[in-house]
Protein backbone atom coordinates (compact mmCIF):
# COMPACT_ATOMS: atom_id res chain seq x y z
CA UNK A 1 0.00 0.00 0.00
CA UNK A 2 2.89 2.54 0.70
CA UNK A 3 4.13 1.89 -2.88
CA UNK A 4 1.04 2.44 -4.34
CA UNK A 5 0.77 5.57 -2.64
CA UNK A 6 4.28 6.93 -3.34
CA UNK A 7 3.37 5.71 -7.51
CA UNK A 8 0.04 8.28 -6.90
CA UNK A 9 2.45 10.57 -5.33
CA UNK A 10 4.97 11.11 -7.73
CA UNK A 11 2.37 11.14 -10.99
CA UNK A 12 0.57 14.20 -9.66
CA UNK A 13 4.06 15.73 -9.01
CA UNK A 14 5.87 17.92 -11.38
CA UNK A 15 9.68 17.66 -11.52
CA UNK A 16 11.41 21.37 -11.33
CA UNK A 17 12.94 21.39 -15.14
CA UNK A 18 17.18 21.37 -15.30
CA UNK A 19 19.20 24.20 -16.80
CA UNK A 20 18.90 22.58 -19.97
CA UNK A 21 15.25 22.41 -19.95
CA UNK A 22 13.79 23.58 -23.55
CA UNK A 23 10.83 25.52 -23.93
CA UNK A 24 8.05 23.31 -23.71
CA UNK A 25 9.73 21.29 -20.79
CA UNK A 26 9.31 24.98 -19.45
CA UNK A 27 5.89 25.69 -20.39
CA UNK A 28 4.87 22.25 -19.19
CA UNK A 29 5.88 22.90 -15.42
CA UNK A 30 4.80 26.57 -15.16
CA UNK A 31 1.04 25.36 -16.53
CA UNK A 32 1.14 22.36 -13.81
CA UNK A 33 1.71 25.27 -11.43
CA UNK A 34 -1.47 27.03 -12.54
CA UNK A 35 0.30 29.38 -15.47
CA UNK A 36 -3.07 29.69 -18.15
CA UNK A 37 -2.70 29.09 -21.39
CA UNK A 38 -2.45 32.92 -22.39
CA UNK A 39 -2.36 36.53 -21.11
CA UNK A 40 -6.05 37.22 -21.69
CA UNK A 41 -6.86 33.88 -19.82
CA UNK A 42 -5.91 35.34 -16.18
CA UNK A 43 -9.23 36.16 -14.32
CA UNK A 44 -8.76 39.61 -13.31
CA UNK A 45 -10.27 42.54 -14.95
CA UNK A 46 -8.27 42.86 -18.20
CA UNK A 47 -10.75 45.63 -19.64
CA UNK A 48 -8.10 49.10 -19.79
CA UNK A 49 -4.61 48.93 -21.78
CA UNK A 50 -2.93 49.00 -18.88
CA UNK A 51 -4.54 46.03 -17.18
CA UNK A 52 -3.68 44.16 -20.05
CA UNK A 53 -0.12 44.76 -20.10
CA UNK A 54 -0.19 43.95 -16.58
CA UNK A 55 -1.49 40.47 -17.73
CA UNK A 56 1.35 40.06 -20.48
CA UNK A 57 4.07 41.03 -17.91
CA UNK A 58 2.39 38.26 -15.44
CA UNK A 59 2.09 35.47 -18.17
CA UNK A 60 5.92 35.86 -19.57
CA UNK A 61 7.12 36.03 -15.80
CA UNK A 62 5.04 32.50 -15.43
CA UNK A 63 3.24 34.00 -12.89
CA UNK A 64 0.05 31.50 -12.04
CA UNK A 65 -3.53 32.44 -12.27
CA UNK A 66 -3.56 33.36 -7.87
CA UNK A 67 0.02 34.76 -7.90
CA UNK A 68 -1.29 37.32 -11.05
CA UNK A 69 -4.43 37.71 -9.30
CA UNK A 70 -3.43 38.67 -5.65
CA UNK A 71 -0.22 40.84 -7.66
CA UNK A 72 -3.12 42.76 -9.38
CA UNK A 73 -4.89 43.32 -6.27
CA UNK A 74 -1.87 44.95 -4.77
CA UNK A 75 -1.16 46.93 -7.50
CA UNK A 76 -5.02 48.20 -7.30
CA UNK A 77 -4.99 49.04 -3.98
CA UNK A 78 -1.38 50.81 -4.58
CA UNK A 79 -2.79 52.96 -6.85
CA UNK A 80 -5.97 53.87 -5.18
CA UNK A 81 -4.03 54.91 -1.88
CA UNK A 82 -2.19 56.99 -4.23
CA UNK A 83 -4.73 58.80 -5.54
CA UNK A 84 -6.34 59.67 -2.15
CA UNK A 85 -3.11 60.75 -0.94
CA UNK A 86 -2.43 63.10 -4.34
CA UNK A 87 -6.50 64.17 -3.40
CA UNK A 88 -5.38 65.31 0.49
CA UNK A 89 -2.01 66.93 -1.41
CA UNK A 90 -4.14 68.93 -3.55
CA UNK A 91 -6.72 70.04 -0.79
CA UNK A 92 -3.86 71.12 1.18
CA UNK A 93 -2.33 72.77 -1.45
CA UNK A 94 -6.01 74.71 -2.04
CA UNK A 95 -5.97 75.66 1.72
CA UNK A 96 -2.07 76.88 1.69
CA UNK A 97 -2.90 78.74 -1.67
CA UNK A 98 -6.18 80.29 -0.19
CA UNK A 99 -4.78 81.44 3.10
CA UNK A 100 -1.64 83.14 1.34
CA UNK A 101 -3.63 84.51 -1.19
CA UNK A 102 -6.20 86.12 1.78
CA UNK A 103 -3.45 87.29 3.69
CA UNK A 104 -1.95 89.11 0.38
CA UNK A 105 -4.97 90.37 -0.91
CA UNK A 106 -5.98 91.42 2.69
CA UNK A 107 -9.73 93.29 2.13
CA UNK A 108 -9.60 92.96 -1.93
CA UNK A 109 -9.68 89.27 -0.99
CA UNK A 110 -13.45 88.90 -2.73
CA UNK A 111 -13.00 90.65 -5.11
CA UNK A 112 -9.71 89.66 -6.42
CA UNK A 113 -11.41 85.76 -6.47
CA UNK A 114 -14.35 87.46 -8.50
CA UNK A 115 -11.67 88.97 -11.33
CA UNK A 116 -10.25 85.22 -11.28
CA UNK A 117 -13.45 83.44 -11.66
CA UNK A 118 -14.61 85.36 -14.36
CA UNK A 119 -11.52 85.63 -16.03
CA UNK A 120 -11.78 81.48 -16.39
CA UNK A 121 -15.56 81.09 -17.23
CA UNK A 122 -14.51 83.22 -20.31
CA UNK A 123 -11.30 81.94 -21.46
CA UNK A 124 -12.02 78.21 -19.91
CA UNK A 125 -13.52 75.30 -21.16
CA UNK A 126 -14.74 72.20 -18.88
CA UNK A 127 -12.25 70.37 -20.39
CA UNK A 128 -9.55 73.50 -18.74
CA UNK A 129 -11.24 73.77 -15.64
CA UNK A 130 -11.34 69.65 -15.46
CA UNK A 131 -7.72 69.64 -15.77
CA UNK A 132 -6.84 72.21 -13.27
CA UNK A 133 -8.82 70.84 -10.78
CA UNK A 134 -7.09 67.42 -11.44
CA UNK A 135 -3.62 68.68 -11.42
CA UNK A 136 -3.94 71.20 -8.98
CA UNK A 137 -2.75 74.02 -11.50
CA UNK A 138 -6.22 75.93 -10.03
CA UNK A 139 -4.47 76.29 -6.50
CA UNK A 140 -1.33 77.63 -7.61
CA UNK A 141 -0.94 80.74 -6.20
CA UNK A 142 0.73 82.33 -9.73
CA UNK A 143 -1.65 80.78 -11.70
CA UNK A 144 -4.60 82.58 -9.66
CA UNK A 145 -2.68 85.97 -9.80
CA UNK A 146 -2.08 85.43 -13.45
CA UNK A 147 -6.16 85.31 -14.12
CA UNK A 148 -6.87 87.48 -11.64
CA UNK A 149 -4.61 90.03 -13.34
CA UNK A 150 -6.39 88.86 -16.65
CA UNK A 151 -9.63 89.19 -14.62
CA UNK A 152 -8.79 93.13 -13.86
CA UNK A 153 -7.56 93.98 -17.44
CA UNK A 154 -11.53 93.16 -18.45
CA UNK A 155 -12.83 94.45 -16.16
CA UNK A 156 -10.90 97.82 -16.65
CA UNK A 157 -11.14 97.85 -20.39
CA UNK A 158 -15.22 96.93 -19.90
CA UNK A 159 -13.81 94.06 -22.84
CA UNK A 160 -16.82 91.77 -23.42
CA UNK A 161 -15.53 88.00 -24.99
CA UNK A 162 -18.24 86.01 -26.78
CA UNK A 163 -18.87 82.22 -26.29
CA UNK A 164 -18.58 82.33 -22.39
CA UNK A 165 -21.11 81.63 -19.47
CA UNK A 166 -21.52 84.90 -18.48
CA UNK A 167 -23.97 86.17 -21.35
CA UNK A 168 -21.72 88.51 -22.60
CA UNK A 169 -21.67 89.88 -26.44
CA UNK A 170 -18.79 89.06 -27.94
CA UNK A 171 -15.57 91.06 -29.05
CA UNK A 172 -14.40 92.05 -32.74
CA UNK A 173 -10.49 91.26 -33.48
CA UNK A 174 -8.86 94.97 -34.36
CA UNK A 175 -8.12 93.57 -37.79
CA UNK A 176 -12.34 92.43 -38.25
CA UNK A 177 -12.70 96.25 -37.20
CA UNK A 178 -12.80 95.35 -33.48
CA UNK A 179 -11.30 97.56 -30.37
CA UNK A 180 -10.07 94.25 -28.74
CA UNK A 181 -6.32 93.35 -28.91
CA UNK A 182 -3.48 91.81 -26.77
CA UNK A 183 -0.82 94.12 -27.46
Amino acid sequence: SSYLELEKKLGTMAAIPGEKADKEELESFYRKLGKPEAAQKYTFKQESEAEKSFAQAAFDAHLSDAQAKAMYDFVVKAGEGQQQQYKELLKRQAQESDALLKKEYGNLFEAKMGNYTNALKLFGTDEVFKYMEETGVAYNPSFVRMFVKIGEALTESRTALGGSTGGQTGVKEVSKGGTFSFF
